[in-house]
């Protein structure tokens, strides 16, 4: 299966295969160069499903995910309020649009979206420079 990846002039590809110990494990490659491997809960790739079959809804969330990841001091910050507004989002849609409607009639109860929000992270943003490392921290001046 192919995702379009806007802005990298490229797609994203992705498989599923079976991690060690059974669960699903989405892994994400851009052109031949592997970029991340992500496993994501039922939930997580519900929401992920909708949004790529929604275009609408996949451009409010590339802006909104862009956005948050500019006004984080770092990716754990902006991982961290992404997944409590797709945690909103996820309650939101499971009054109005099915699938989410027909897994809120089981019970709706609060599950981590945070691999989804660092997914589209990785996707949808610039890479964060890293930090360099002190020499003083490891004894050399």
């Amino acid at each position: 299966m192919g995702v379009n990846v806007r802005g990298w002039g490229a797609k994203c590809n992705y498989f599923v295969k079976r991690g060690k110990k059974g669960a699903l494990v989405f892994v994400f490659a851009f052109g031949f160069q592997l970029i991340c491997g992500m496993s994501l809960n039922r939930s997580e790739q519900m929401v992920f499903d909708y949004v790529q079959a929604h275009a609408e809804e996949r451009r409010f969330w590339e802006q909104k995910v862009q956005a948050v990841a500019a006004g984080a001091a770092e990716e754990h910050a902006a991982a961290a309020e992404l997944e409590r507004e797709l945690w909103s989002y996820f309650e939101e849609r499971s009054r109005v649009a099915s699938p989410f409607r027909e897994l809120a009639a089981q019970g709706l109860r609060r599950v981590s979206l945070r691999n989804l929000a660092e997914l589209w992270l990785r996707l949808w943003t610039a890479p964060r420079p890293k930090h360099k490392a002190r020499p003083e921290i490891f004894g050399v001046e």
